[in-house]
Order: structure tokens, then sequence, then C-alpha cells
């Protein structure tokens, strides 16, 4: 809230955040919520928290999800969880799309 109501610059880290600067290498792996804020406020200049808190959620909510969109993601060729995982986002993909539910023809009228 010191980001949005006061312009504190403030960055701080939900689970968009988390999981983005994760991937990105933006703190070690598996720190924990407070570890990650201290991380990123030591990185960031205060100028750039608001910009740099609102693209990680967008690209949280939009390509970097729990079941990556890396095939569409203009980071992966800096992306540390990309070239840890090459492949693997994709077929976590195409595996996701394999379970959706399809009536039989049978049940068609």
């Amino acid at each position: 809230m010191l980001i949005f109501t006061w312009g504190i610059p403030e960055i701080p880290v939900d689970v968009h955040v988390h999981r983005v600067g994760g991937r990105l290498g933006l703190f070690p792996p598996k720190a924990s919520f407070e570890r990650a804020h201290e991380e990123m406020l030591a990185v960031v200049d205060p100028a750039d928290a608001y910009e740099l808190h609102m693209n990680l959620i967008r690209h949280g909510r939009t390509l970097c999800r729990p079941k990556p969109r890396c095939e569409e993601c203009a980071l992966r060729r800096m992306c540390p969880w990309y070239r840890a995982n090459a492949g693997a986002a994709s077929n976590i993909r195409a595996a996701g799309r394999g379970n959706r539910s399809r009536r039989p023809a049978s049940d068609t009228k």
C-alpha cells in the first residue's frame, strides 16, 4: 500500500513478483517473501520501484504463470529459469492443453 497510496518507493513482493523475480534470478531460489523483498530493495533504484513492481505483476499474470508461456516471452533468452528448464515449459503447456475434457462424439445432438 505504501507504493500506491503514499508514493513511497517500495517493492511489495506478492506471488507474481516472487515467481517472476525468482525465475529471473533477482533473488536466490526458494527465498522467503521477506528475503525477496530485501533483495529487491537492494538492487532497484527507488525511482524505478513502482514501474518494476507493476511490470513484474503484469508479466506474472500474463506470461510467467505457474504454467509458464515461455515460447511467447521476450525475456526467455536472458532468463535463468528458461535456460535451466528449456523445453520443459513447452511440455507443461502442451500437457495442460491435452487435459481438456471433450465430449464424446456420441453425446452431441
